[in-house]
């Protein structure tokens, strides 16, 4: 008796398991270069219709796309990051991603910063060191 009620419990929470925590996802399409970690450790290139883990650790390349399917849920991850499916799509649609014409939603810097920058670039390098050279003629 007790191992029946033992076999029949164990069964009911594996079906529950498959029905409810089955965070699998497949993959739709993808473009570029999309890797997927194996448990050997080696980087190996997802396919489509491959089915994916939630725990599943993904490195997407520089402009690559990759489209996964849960259910009727369709979710895109862009731009080049690494790290598990789960984080991944927790992060949003956009996140992590840098548009031009963008706006700053939060800052530490007070009054308005417009038209400077802290960044160096070529041409601040070049005008910082143009001062510190004695020309001959």
């Amino acid at each position: 008796m007790k191992r029946a009620l033992f076999l029949s419990t164990v069964l009911i929470f594996t079906l529950a398991g498959l029905a409810f925590g089955a965070d699998t996802f497949t993959v739709k399409s993808f473009s570029g270069k999309v890797d997927q970690l194996e448990p050997s450790g080696q980087w190996v290139s997802v396919s489509v219709g491959g089915t994916l883990s939630a725990s599943t650790t993904v490195k997407l390349g520089l402009n690559s796309i990759l489209v996964v399917v849960q259910g009727d849920q369709e979710s895109t991850i862009r731009a080049a990051r690494q790290g598990t499916l789960e984080s991944l799509l927790s992060a949003g649609t956009g996140g992590g991603k840098i548009s031009v014409g963008g706006t700053v939603t939060n800052s530490t810097v007070e009054g308005n910063a417009q038209g400077v920058s802290n960044i160096p670039t070529a041409t601040s390098r070049a005008g910082d060191t143009a001062a510190d050279l004695d020309w001959v003629k």
